[in-house]
């Protein structure tokens, strides 16, 4: 079993579509199969969540879903340039109003629920996606398999980050971006992986650009202008994302694969921020999104080639070989849209 996991990261999804791109087509080369063909479990966060959703629901290649959702006119459209009185004034209420965002989803993303709305071609298949319930401070998993509300609400609150867009109403609850408990979501993955799956399963996990932006000295001790200068907000995202990706490698070792960088390199370099739609900064991400490809190549090789035995489970063909797969009628392990509960 195969799960695919990509992160939250606004703009900066466009390297991830890239790489999966790339991988796309070099999977139909190699093997005759396309990224849907070779995973069975997609995971999003945020940016993420909207692109395992086209990849599954809407059946589209990492190439269709970045001409249809992340053209600079969409990002445009959804993002538009802020003025200094604009920007003064979201001091105050969200930098973007999600208006034009809400419209795109209306015009692709099919009406109904998230567990109604599979096609014969993808009935096996499990979307896994996250989103942080407002009203009750609690983390929310939605699984395809089981999950009732509105795919459509689902989606707009995942990529509702706070701050850029303002929260949505999800079954009669305010949601937001699940960035905010797991920008990084493979360890969602690995828990599914765990139940369905646990002695052979493998994670992709896609990034979106690590920061290393910042004047940071070893002994910083700023107020809250001196952290906000030094990305305090990503200090806050990224650390848990790096925590739980070093402890899925130590513990999964070659099963588990991470496709990420630094935000510049000699070849790139790619604003940290979520919503910077210029010509330049979307070169940037392309170009980064193809180093990754050639920098993982051999890895993505050896990911691919392998068999993993040992797993009770239905034998089926998928992919590039024959690997072990969870039958269809394998519970959920996650009921309805599933909620974390504070103690």
């Amino acid at each position: 079993m195969r799960i695919l996991s990509i992160d939250g990261g606004g703009v900066r999804g466009i390297a991830s579509l890239v790489f999966l791109s790339e991988l796309d087509r070099w999977l139909k080369l190699r093997y005759s199969k396309s990224i849907q063909d070779c995973f069975d479990i997609f995971v999003g966060t945020s940016t993420g969540a909207l692109i395992s959703v086209a990849l599954v629901y809407l059946d589209m290649s990492p190439e269709q879903i970045l001409a249809t959702f992340y053209s600079r006119d969409r990002m445009l459209a959804i993002m538009p340039s802020l003025s200094w009185y604009s920007f003064m004034r979201y001091y105050f209420t969200p930098m973007y109003d999600g208006v034009e965002k809400r419209k795109l989803i209306e015009q692709y993303l099919p009406e109904g629920p998230m567990n109604g709305l599979f096609d014969a071609k993808h009935i096996r298949k499990k979307v896994l996606l996250t989103t942080y319930n407002i009203q009750q401070r609690a983390p929310k998993i939605y699984d395809s398999s089981v999950a009732g509300e509105s795919l459509r609400e689902i989606v707009d609150a995942a990529t509702s980050p706070p701050v850029y867009f303002p929260s949505v109403l999800v079954g009669g609850q305010y949601e937001a971006d699940g960035g905010l408990f797991a920008n990084s979501p493979a360890i969602i993955g690995a828990t599914e992986g765990l139940v369905t799956c646990p002695t052979a399963f493998q994670i992709l996990s896609v990034g979106t650009g690590r920061s290393n932006t910042g004047n940071y000295s070893a002994n910083f001790s700023g107020g809250l202008f001196g952290w906000l200068r030094n990305n305090l907000v990503d200090i806050l995202l990224g650390a848990p994302q790096s925590f739980h990706n070093e402890l899925l490698q130590l513990i999964m070792g070659d099963r588990f694969l991470r496709v990420n960088s630094a935000l510049k390199s000699d070849s790139f370099e790619v604003s940290y921020t979520l919503d910077d739609t210029s010509e330049h900064n979307i070169d940037q991400l392309t170009r980064m999104g193809r180093y990754w490809f050639d920098l993982y190549r051999p890895k993505l090789e050896a990911f691919f080639d392998r068999e993993l035995l040992g797993a009770k489970t239905e034998m089926v063909k998928f992919g590039p070989f024959a690997s072990p797969r969870p039958a269809p009628s394998a519970p959920s392990i996650y009921p309805s849209a599933f909620t974390f509960t504070l103690e």
